[in-house]
């Protein structure tokens, strides 16, 4: 994953998949609205559901992974309409629904994957531009600008409904209704397994005492203060590493990366200091409420030549499962 900039894209635009990851994680439709009215040229919209999550329990937290082997259609589908394998993923600057979309990407073996590193203000500061579209003037009438729309477009044309049955939640059911042992997260065609974790793979970690961090806010990581799930704490033997730390108003600066060079690199030592023989290093495992903003220091563990994997049901799947969590306020 590379970081480009508004020119760089400009210069080259017809290299990119776009993809605007615009959402609203109170209100689902608002990702939509703010698309309709402000987005790059070509870009097509990434909804949170059923895109960035679903509903379907791959695994048991908040949100779920997607369809994977559905969005790996998807995604070849975009590669062979545009005849490129390059994506450009953004929002109004860097948040956790680009995020989300890099790590989707990267887990389904699509490496060519670049984030803008702008906000929709610095956008019109620096470049004097107005982002604001008709999309009746912009795009032809045949051209879909909603990724779900494209999959159910491609769902009709190669006849793959079953049962007389043409919504995306239903089909999907009917593809998952044939996979074995799904919650290995095997399945998929091009899968990086090295990019996801399961509640097994941090039991493992835990007991070979390798590095795990919760990019939660410390309050809810201490338990002192917890808005969204059941059961206030966290994962035992987890260090803290907030992710909001190291972005700068929406957009990801050197500074700010030197900045948790230099944190993380502290957290390894102390990791290592408290192992009790030296084992051969892993790479660090991402926690969160839910898995969507650990897939932001992902991204920027990535920057920083860190290989990292996300556990993709985090804490809240941690605590459904009624595994054992310490809390720091009791």
């Amino acid at each position: 994953m590379q970081l480009l900039y508004y020119e760089d894209y400009m210069a080259n635009a017809s290299d990119f998949i776009v993809l605007d990851c615009q959402n609203d994680m109170k209100e689902y439709d608002l990702g939509k609205e703010k698309f309709k009215k402000t987005h790059l040229p070509r870009a097509y919209h990434v909804p949170i559901k059923p895109i960035l999550t679903d509903d379907v329990l791959y695994n048991a937290g908040r949100h779920p992974l997607p369809k994977i082997n559905f969005l790996y259609k998807l995604f070849t589908t975009l590669i062979e309409r545009h005849e490129t394998q390059k994506f450009l993923v953004y929002s109004d600057g860097i948040d956790i629904y680009s995020a989300r979309m890099i790590w989707l990407l990267q887990l389904m073996g699509f490496s060519n994957v670049y984030l803008l590193n702008e906000t929709f203000s610095s956008l019109r500061q620096k470049y004097n531009i107005d982002l604001t579209v008709n999309l009746k003037e912009n795009y032809r009438n045949e051209q879909l600008t909603y990724l779900h729309e494209i999959m159910e477009d491609e769902v009709e044309q190669h006849k793959i409904t079953s049962k007389g049955k043409s919504s995306l939640y239903e089909l999907y059911q009917d593809v998952l209704a044939e996979q074995d042992n799904v919650i290995n997260y095997d399945f998929v065609y091009q899968l990086n397994r090295n990019l996801i974790s399961t509640h097994m793979d941090v039991f493992d970690a835990i007991k070979q005492e390798s590095l795990i961090l919760d990019v939660r806010h410390n309050a809810r990581f201490i338990g002192e203060n917890e808005p969204i799930d059941t059961t206030a704490g966290h994962i035992p033997q987890t260090f803290n590493l907030e992710y909001e730390h190291y972005i700068d108003e929406g957009r990801i600066t050197i500074q700010k990366l030197n900045q948790l060079k230099l944190e993380y690199s502290h957290l390894y030592n102390v990791n290592r200091s408290l192992q009790s023989d030296i084992r051969e290093d892993r790479d660090v495992i991402l926690s969160c409420g839910s898995g969507l903003s650990a897939c932001m220091m992902y991204v920027l563990l990535q920057l920083i030549n860190v290989p990292s994997t996300v556990y993709a049901g985090s804490y809240s799947e941690w605590i459904a499962l009624d595994l054992p969590i310490l809390n720091n306020i009791e």
